[in-house]
């Protein structure tokens, strides 16, 4: 039996649209299992542990750059370096905020330059 196109329209005979990957995934009803099956993964998590890793690392070098017995001591220091605040270098050795990419690399070549310079003194003994 046939119908006339106006007839299917009313009655719903067209077949369903296809499912695509979009509607896989922002399906609401599925369980997170079922995206974990299917090999998906929220990747969020991770991300935390890789920017406390680089926060504690970050601090390490300033500590190692301006050597002072205090926080406030190394922040004075750092911040004439840098040009930043003390506040803000103590944040970021207290972990609270991540170090720009331009001061990271400052610190990095100033380590580089004295170790270089150390490393020039003890060949001449």
């Amino acid at each position: 039996m046939t119908m006339a196109p106006d007839q299917r329209a009313r009655t719903g005979a067209y077949p369903a649209p296809a499912r695509t990957l979009f509607h896989e995934l922002h399906d609401a009803r599925k369980p997170r299992d079922e995206y974990r099956r299917k090999g998906l993964q929220n990747l969020a998590k991770s991300n935390v542990d890789f920017r406390l890793k680089s926060r504690r690392e970050d601090a390490e070098k300033l500590r190692r750059a301006f050597d002072g017995r205090t926080q406030d001591e190394i922040a004075k220091k750092g911040s004439r370096a840098l040009g930043v605040s003390p506040r803000t270098i103590i944040n970021w050795m207290q972990l609270e905020s991540d170090m720009p990419s331009w001061a990271v690399k400052a610190v990095g070549l100033y380590l580089a330059g004295v170790e270089r310079f150390a490393r020039r003194i003890e060949g001449y003994r």
